[in-house]
């Protein structure tokens, strides 16, 4: 499977990387996660967090992705 790049949000996603965006990802766990997305693929993206720790996460597991 290909990453679909007409969709919105893998759109937005792109525009975040590459302006280096900080974002706020609040995940079905409750957790609440900061930092710059590094990279997406079809099924997760890679969080890089303020301490420069790759975070892995599945877009399922998303409940919200703001700007900060």
């Amino acid at each position: 499977m290909t990453l679909d790049t007409t969709i919105p949000s893998t759109r937005i996603f792109q525009r975040l990387i590459q302006e280096q965006t900080a974002v706020e990802i609040k995940i079905i766990t409750d957790e609440l996660l900061i930092g710059k997305i590094k990279w997406i693929d079809t099924d997760c993206f890679c969080l890089l967090d303020n301490f420069n720790i790759e975070i892995y996460i599945l877009r399922s597991a998303i409940c919200y992705v703001k700007p900060k």
